[in-house]
């Protein structure tokens, strides 16, 4: 699977290939700098919801409140998950 922001590169790459026009390409170079930036924060934006969502999992479940010790390893789960998803 991949997410919004790969599918995107993976267009422009295709498209890079049918044009000819330098000052074209050029721009689209630019763009795909741009959009490997945005990779990376659409990353930590879906592991920081995972976290968010088991948190709230947990606190449904019945633990009383969420503690910061819980973080380091609902990250690393979050993370995992993440790699597994879109195949990092």
């Amino acid at each position: 699977m991949k997410t919004a922001i790969e599918e995107v590169i993976d267009k422009i790459k295709r498209f890079q290939k049918l044009i000819s026009n330098s000052s074209q390409k050029l721009g689209l170079a630019q763009a795909m700098d741009i959009l490997e930036d945005f990779k990376e924060l659409e990353k930590e934006k879906l592991i920081n919801f995972h976290i968010e969502v088991m948190k709230k999992g947990l606190i449904d479940e019945g633990e009383q409140k969420w503690l910061e010790i819980y973080k380091p390893k609902i990250t690393k789960i979050a993370e995992q998950y993440y790699n597994e998803t879109f195949n990092r």
